[in-house]
């Protein structure tokens, strides 16, 4: 739906999709792939920019960063990333309710390992990027807050460098 969304607001030439599994609504015109979890199915410098959304965080921590430097490969410039940071394992236990909530309607993956800042600054800095800009938005208000607190919410621009 991002892709989708990208696709028919902004001026991008070309829009694809990538997962490890076909969930995609049937719906899209965007170009959608699927790919084996090792090499994106793109040229070196394929894309302009990429963005990665709430994905990370189900990539198994052992293989994260060979994922991030694969993207670098494809994509010439920045990748946005909106994921999550925790810094307890109140976070943890939090994102996990979050993300059972939002993945088990879709049969989406539900295992995570949520990385704290530290580790995001240590995964950009693996694969060649810094982490030029960062935002966490107000998602959430109410009771909604107090039991998912909007800090737990990322969205980082990794520049390379």
């Amino acid at each position: 739906v991002m892709a989708q969304a990208i696709q028919e607001f902004l001026p991008a030439r070309r829009v694809v999709a990538v997962d490890v599994v076909d969930r995609y609504f049937k719906t899209l015109s965007v170009e959608t792939r699927v790919y084996d979890g090792q090499r994106l199915p793109f040229d070196e410098g394929a894309f302009d920019a990429a963005t990665i959304n709430n994905v990370m965080h189900h990539v198994p921590v052992p293989i994260r960063a060979d994922l991030m430097r694969e993207v670098r490969r494809a994509v010439k410039g920045p990748v946005y990333i909106k994921d999550h940071v925790a810094t307890s394992s109140l976070d943890h236990a939090r994102l996990t309710v979050l993300d059972a909530i939002g993945n088990i309607p879709f049969g989406g993956q539900v295992q995570a390992n949520y990385l704290t800042e530290a580790e995001w600054q240590a995964l950009a800095e693996a694969a060649g990027y810094r982490i030029a800009a960062r935002f966490s938005g107000a998602y959430r208000s109410g009771l909604m807050v107090l039991a998912f607190p909007n800090r737990l919410e990322t969205t980082m621009r990794f520049e390379p460098v």
